[in-house]
């Protein structure tokens, strides 16, 4: 007896590791899909290698890095300035700490996925200080990038309401 549940799946869920596409400005997210179409899929004879950083079993997804020859795309799409980190709270909770399969990963997981990150908030941090894409505005969360001579909205020394 043939059935189709039987039958084990021929590919898998994917995300891209502790990344998000911001999805509040469409055409930064529609150029987010076309810059990751293009590197990915667009012209030559590509590749695609990926690094699984977590094998989430409830949902059935992989969280990975993924590789154009020897380039992140995680990392790429990250330094163009268009995603988020994603915050800890969204990812799964093991991957927090740092377990799958109810065992802790080894210590050579552990320290790729802290460079992993490392790098992802270093190039979140340059596409933001180079106003890219989303970023286009800075960091509104930001106080930095904020025009107020001080947090408070008042100026130093000055006074309210004269």
């Amino acid at each position: 007896d043939l059935r189709i549940d039987k039958v084990p799946p021929l590919a898998m869920r994917c995300e891209l590791a502790g990344i998000s596409v911001f999805t509040k400005n469409q055409g930064c997210f529609n150029s987010a899909g076309y810059f990751f179409s293009d590197y990915a899929f667009g012209g030559g004879d590509k590749k695609l290698k990926m690094k699984i950083l977590y094998d989430d079993q409830y949902s059935k997804t992989w969280y990975v890095d993924l590789y154009v020859g020897d380039k992140s795309i995680n990392q790429l799409i990250a330094r163009e300035g268009f995603v988020t980190l994603t915050k800890d709270r969204d990812l799964p909770r093991d991957f927090a700490r740092q377990e799958e399969y109810g065992k802790a990963w080894p210590e050579e997981h552990k320290s790729y996925v802290k460079q992993y990150f490392d790098a992802i908030k270093e190039n979140i941090r340059l596409a933001k200080d180079e106003h890219k894409n989303i970023w286009y505005h800075g960091d509104v969360d930001s106080d930095e990038d904020d025009n107020f001579p001080d947090n408070t909205g008042t100026k130093k020394g000055g006074k309210r309401g004269r």
